[in-house]
């Protein structure tokens, strides 16, 4: 497919802000995965561009950190991104931690 290119400066324009967008995202879920579990992330609703599922006694103290890891995001690359979190079941142990547990 051909797309003519009427504006080179738009062009220019876009793949900068594209490039910062992606730079950003990288980031963002780089940093999201410090705090927050990834096995759960998915697209998010309401307004938020992510969701992640997080026991509900863990989630008041997520909400701060995602808020706090969208305002850094924000700083850095004046891009927003935010992250919803949903109340879920609490944590089941891992495997490491279960089989630990059985030693003792």
């Amino acid at each position: 497919m051909f797309v003519p290119v009427t504006n080179p400066e738009a062009v220019a324009e876009v793949a900068e802000k594209t490039t910062v967008l992606i730079r950003a995202t990288v980031e963002y879920i780089s940093r999201l995965n410090e705090i927050a579990d990834l096995t759960t992330l998915t697209v998010g609703a309401y307004g938020f561009d992510y969701a992640v599922t997080v026991p509900v006694n863990e989630k008041l103290a997520l909400i701060r950190k995602l808020s706090d890891l969208t305002m850094a995001i924000e700083d850095e690359f004046e891009v927003k991104i935010t992250t919803h979190a949903v109340a879920g079941p609490p944590r089941r142990p891992t495997r490491r931690a279960r089989a630990s547990s059985k030693r003792t």
